[in-house]
């Protein structure tokens, strides 16, 4: 039982920090339409506080040297930051003394809104809105291949599920084992920023009276430690289809297991 409760108390943790659905993921962002593999333009964004955000922008002059602006602020509502953009000088040079910077000029406001942690658009100074999206530098999609014990959170109830994610370059399939039933679900997998997201058909067995409907899988994301957080709704809310397995689903990456539908069996963490 106490193994249980601290699986409870982990999980609610996480659902409680996933719950800010459009606070940005820190780190660097790129402008969708510039990304090209070249250095160019980006945005490093740092969160503190829950709504205190830092946003330093790289990028160069007319004459092509580099420079950087700073904006400092607070989210608004979770999904809109507005601050002026402030170039320095004088600053510490590489080898030299150490020199207190100065304020130079603020160029203006830049506008960030943000639909999802890793989706947004920005506006800057002199130009029009562009989508913007964290850069990505490793295979994170090799992270979803693996079995996971999670527990769903949902409007009416909590459960614990194994879930086995199958990804082969843009498809996936989805194994979920939902006490005496195990559904299975394949579609097409899209990368968003950080995380993933599928629009997939499927089955459950034993069989219903429903043969095949469809889910959205969003949000989708494993770290660097096995812990795995998506969101799992019906395509048309207005028309809910099995709502059982709709919620929030968070937990850990584990060793395959023998049987999936098996949420009892004791699996140890991946490696």
């Amino acid at each position: 039982m106490r193994t249980l409760q601290v699986w409870t108390f982990s999980a609610l943790l996480l659902a409680s920090s996933a719950s800010f659905a459009a606070l940005p993921q820190p780190g660097m962002w790129g402008i969708d339409s510039e990304i090209n593999g070249k250095p160019g333009r980006g945005i490093q964004i740092d969160r503190q506080g829950g709504n205190t955000v830092l946003a330093t922008y790289y990028g160069y002059r007319d004459d092509g040297t580099s420079t950087f602006f700073q904006a400092v602020g607070e989210m608004e509502e979770g999904k809109r930051f507005v601050a002026d953009l402030v170039e320095y000088k004088n600053g510490t040079a590489l080898g030299k003394n150490v020199r207190s910077g100065e304020v130079l000029r603020v160029v203006g406001q830049v506008v960030m809104q943000f639909d999802t942690p890793s989706t947004g658009s920005i506006l800057l100074p002199g130009e029009t809105a562009k989508n913007f999206s964290p850069l990505v530098y490793e295979n994170i999609q090799a992270r979803l291949n693996n079995d996971f014990k999670v527990m769903k959170f949902s409007d009416s109830n909590q459960s614990i599920n194994n879930v086995r994610i199958e990804t082969d370059s843009k498809d996936v399939k989805f194994t979920i084992a939902l006490g005496s039933y195990t559904c299975k679900f394949y579609g097409n997998l899209t990368q968003n920023g950080l995380s993933f997201e599928s629009v997939a058909n499927g089955t459950c067995s034993p069989s219903s009276s429903i043969s095949t409907y469809s889910k959205k899988f969003e949000k989708i994301s494993v770290d660097e430690n096995g812990m795995i957080s998506m969101s799992v709704s019906d395509v048309d809310p207005a028309n809910p289809i099995n709502a059982a397995l709709n919620g929030l689903y968070v937990g850990k990456c584990i060793k395959p297991l023998e049987r999936l539908n098996d949420v009892t069996a004791i699996a140890s963490p991946c490696d």
